[in-house]
């Protein structure tokens, strides 16, 4: 994906390429490392979560689908997704123990809004149609191309919303207490990134410090628990890397969601336990990578099956077109920037 990103960018110089390939390689033979530690959080997973269920989506984190002891208790929702391997639904993106598969921030606010379990099952379009037809599933996330292939077979569906693409942009940031008030001040600095593998939230703030000369190696590096240095401190979200910034102790800059930066408020940011908020006036705004269009679905709609209530098909639609006020990572992991009103609402 990093590739796919720079194909038009400036050419990194060769240490820079010899940094990255360093700190990368680090980083992988931590990863054979923690795997002891992974098989322990399986374990304690089984002995945490309760009695086994089909209401949760299987992750990293909870890989049998077990039903946490506390959480809606109603009959389990069932949302088809196209089983595609590209862009923010690459298995490689998000497998790792520190991230969330891309649908889990739906599944749970989905889940919270309707009073329902909710989970997501990764299938081919012949299955979805099957599913939506049977009931299996209730609704489906699928691409254009899907729709129309249903449309074809003659599957009964109702188009609740439509996805936009996301416009990913990165914007690199410093603490407006700091003393950093330009990219070259970023020297020996500790720097926020998102997670490792992300386009925008690492690879392009990489190209970003690139152009402006500063290397992996100019940059602050961590001290990990496992004895290895020589690592960049990668965040699990822009939102993590925000609250380090303007929170945390020791890491002044770092690079967010455009998105994100551009939704804060100008004033009013604050922390509180257990609550956090942030506004621009915390920020020093230092730099922005290019946009690019995240790689996702494309035409995406989520549909609903010919056994949906109208009650319940009316709530989640409800959902869907106004969790960009309030909930915007849940489309923002999908790689959309909202679900909008469909223009046409019945494919039979």
């Amino acid at each position: 994906m990093a590739e796919g990103y720079t194909a038009g960018a400036h050419r990194r110089s060769d240490s820079f390429e010899m940094d990255l390939a360093a700190l990368l390689g680090a980083h992988w033979r931590r990863t054979v490392s923690r795997r002891g530690s992974h098989a322990f959080l399986g374990i304690l997973t089984l002995l945490c979560a309760g009695c086994a269920s089909s209401g949760f989506s299987q992750s990293v984190w909870n890989p049998f689908g077990l039903k946490p002891l506390f959480g809606p208790k109603g009959e389990t929702i069932r949302i088809a997704i196209v089983d595609s391997h590209e862009g923010v639904f690459d298995t490689a993106d998000w497998a790792f123990i520190q991230r969330r598969a891309p649908w889990e921030p739906l599944a749970r606010a989905l889940s919270s809004s309707i009073g329902h379990p909710v989970e997501f099952r990764q299938l081919k379009p012949f299955q979805i149609a099957y599913h939506l037809q049977t009931g299996r599933c209730q609704f489906a996330l699928v691409s254009g191309d899907t729709y129309q292939l249903l449309a074809d077979e003659n599957v009964p569906a109702t188009v609740l919303a439509e996805a936009e693409v996301l416009r990913r942009q990165g914007v690199i940031v410093a603490n407006a207490k700091s003393k950093i008030r330009s990219l070259a001040d970023l020297k020996g600095k500790r720097f926020a990134f998102g997670p490792r593998t992300d386009p925008i939230l690492f690879y392009a703030a990489l190209e970003v410090l690139d152009r402006a000369g500063i290397s992996p190696s100019d940059l602050r590096q961590e001290l990990v628990l496992t004895g290895f240095d020589g690592s960049l401190q990668n965040r699990r979200s822009s939102r993590m890397a925000a609250k380090e910034i303007a929170y945390g102790v020791g890491t002044d800059a770092g690079v967010i969601e455009a998105a994100e930066y551009d939704a804060y408020p100008e004033t009013g940011g604050r922390w509180l336990p257990l609550f956090f908020s942030f506004s621009k006036d915390q920020f020093v705004e230092l730099a922005r990578t290019e946009a690019v269009e995240a790689v996702t679905l494309t035409d995406a709609t989520f549909i609903a099956g010919v056994c949906v209530e109208p009650e319940l098909a009316d709530k989640v639609r409800a959902f869907l077109t106004s969790a960009h006020k309030e909930k915007p990572e849940v489309a923002h992991a999908l790689g959309f920037s909202r679900f909008r009103e469909p223009a046409e609402t019945d494919s039979s």
